[in-house]
């Protein structure tokens, strides 16, 4: 036990020191699971964990993550509200695809959240990974490289 707390701290020290980004993918495998609010299965089998009181690590508000049980590190999608960073904090790197629904769609290079597409409007934003493009959103695969 305490080596795998020594070894979450210092994952969690070098998700600091490397970024937001780094702190997206952990709340996508489920590393801040203990400090959600809720966990709620959706009819197709997919499951969604919130944490309606935001997550400070993401700098949001409210924070969600949608995932297949099956393969949760390679198929999500993050919700964000209330995000008060910046887009170089979560995507140092991104390449504009277009537009969805007047929303910019840009696709993550590099990173932890490496062909990530990003939704980022006022102050919400919307990771969603390759595999849960093609997976769950259909209308998003024309963005994918």
């Amino acid at each position: 036990m305490k080596r795998f707390l020594a070894s979450m701290l210092v994952f969690s020290s070098v998700a600091f020191a490397a970024g937001l980004d780094v702190t997206a993918s952990q709340a996508a495998v489920g590393i801040y699971d203990s400090k959600l609010t809720s966990r709620v299965k959706a009819p197709d089998k997919r499951k969604v964990v919130i944490w309606a009181k935001g997550l400070p690590e993401l700098k949001s508000q409210y924070a969600e993550v949608t995932y297949d049980p099956e393969a949760r590190s390679q198929t999500y999608f993050l919700l964000l509200k209330g995000y008060s960073g910046t887009l170089k904090d979560l995507a140092p790197k991104t390449v504009r695809k277009g537009m969805h629904q007047n929303t910019p769609v840009l696709q993550i290079s590099g990173g932890m959240l490496d062909g990530s597409l990003l939704m980022l409007q006022k102050n919400t934003v919307k990771v969603y990974s390759s595999i849960y493009v093609l997976r769950f959103e259909p209308d998003l695969m024309k963005y994918l490289k």
